[in-house]
């Protein structure tokens, strides 16, 4: 028959003292394991979408503005983007006005922005090809999920034209 007293062996005693200490003992384990995921967490994307989100509030307004002006002109912008090689991007913008003549003149980049790191975050700038035909390279982009933010600027500087798309590079 077994002993049935609730002793666990003959040198082993369960005290107060042995019970705080297994307490303590897992809860500083559990501390210790949260404060090195906050900190991986935090040290590996800070969360933030923008620098200052107080001065981008600021000019919310012009940017809506914006919007309505780019809906107005109703151009047409159709965007090709290709490889070539493993790291080279190149994308073409053919951009025509609501009546379809190509639109030249412009100043047009195109910011490839990682959804997740801005660390890896690059800009490709537009050569006028003619007849309303832009043509941008950029090497060094590793495939992935990118967003791709195009802006035209006319000759004054202004931005006339904003698309922001999300691609993804194989």
């Amino acid at each position: 028959m077994s002993d049935m007293s609730g002793r666990a062996g003959p040198g082993f005693r369960l005290t107060g003292p042995k019970v705080l200490l297994i307490l303590v003992a897992f809860f500083v384990t559990i501390f210790a394991a949260n404060a090195a995921l906050i900190y991986l967490a935090l040290d590996s994307w800070p969360g933030l979408d923008t620098k200052s989100a107080y001065k981008e509030g600021l000019v919310y307004d012009q940017e809506i503005e914006a919007a309505h002006a780019q809906d107005a002109r109703a151009w047409q912008v159709e965007a090709t983007v290709g490889r070539e090689g493993e790291d080279l991007v190149i994308m073409r913008l053919d951009i025509h006005d609501k009546d379809g003549h190509p639109v030249s003149g412009l100043e047009v980049t195109a910011a490839f922005k990682r959804p997740t790191d801005t660390a890896e975050d690059m800009t490709m700038t537009f050569k006028d090809a003619g007849f309303g035909g832009y043509v941008g390279q950029l090497a060094g982009v590793p495939a992935g999920a990118w967003t791709v933010v195009i802006d035209m600027l006319d000759q004054a500087g202004q931005r006339v034209y904003r698309s922001r798309n999300r691609v993804s590079l194989h």
